[in-house]
């Protein structure tokens, strides 16, 4: 496979200066999880053709081969795209498919340690449940940070939604870019923006709608006239 950090200069991440790094973090991801093999190749292969900012491919359950096998294959479709690619938890499988980066759980590997496993420089986040947790992984060296759940969501309704005052404070206490994550929506997107957040990260709103480029669409173009109005 040709991975999308392969071959480049020092300095620089996929081709980019490292000056411009955080920049690099998407402002949007979607979260695409394993649905068997052929659906998620299609999943995701239909968003990169969307132009989808970012995937973070996440199957917890999978064994490495054939969960290197899909990363692998959304890393080679997004080649000569603006999609960049993430891997859920496997430092591992995310540097042997070449990967933008790895998501890690709160409790999970440090971001230095998986530092360690990459040959480039890549993104690495954390995901935080808390403000002292986005602070605690800003101090261990992530990248950025994801926070949920904002909202309540189907896929874990026993957990309380965070809000939306609790994502400012933390959005305001680290440096790093903070992405708001949990039951996030075409309705209430602009006011997750207003927060201040770097982006936001979505699941079933996008992957599990009836039409997923068609909602993709819409939650870009419902960012974009946020960002004009800021």
């Amino acid at each position: 496979m040709s991975p999308q950090s392969a071959e480049v200069e020092p300095g620089t991440i996929n081709g980019m200066k490292s000056s411009n790094f955080v920049s690099t973090v998407p402002r949007l991801i979607v979260i695409v999880p394993y649905m068997g093999h052929e659906e998620t190749k299609s999943i995701a292969g239909r968003l990169i053709g969307a132009g989808c900012p970012g995937i973070l491919f996440m199957a917890p359950d999978l064994s490495g081969g054939p969960m290197l096998e899909l990363a692998g294959y959304m890393v080679e479709r997004a080649l000569e795209t603006r999609t960049r690619i993430f891997v859920s938890d496997r430092a591992d499988v995310a540097s042997l498919a070449g990967a933008m980066g790895v998501h890690l759980p709160s409790s999970g590997l440090e971001p230095g340690d998986a530092r360690l496993v990459f040959k480039e420089r890549v993104l690495i986040g954390v995901s935080c449940h808390s403000v002292e947790d986005i602070e605690r992984a800003e101090n261990n060296g992530a990248d950025y940070a994801s926070l949920s759940p904002v909202f309540r969501t189907t896929s874990h309704p026993e957990r309380k939604p965070l809000g939306l005052g609790l994502l400012a404070r933390a959005v305001s206490s680290v440096g790093i870019p903070v992405m708001a994550l949990g039951g996030i929506t075409i309705d209430n997107i602009e006011q997750v923006l207003l927060t201040g957040v770097h982006g936001v990260a979505v699941l079933s709103h996008v992957v599990h709608s009836p039409d997923p480029v068609e909602r993709l669409g819409l939650l870009l173009e419902n960012m974009r006239k946020v960002h004009k109005q800021q």
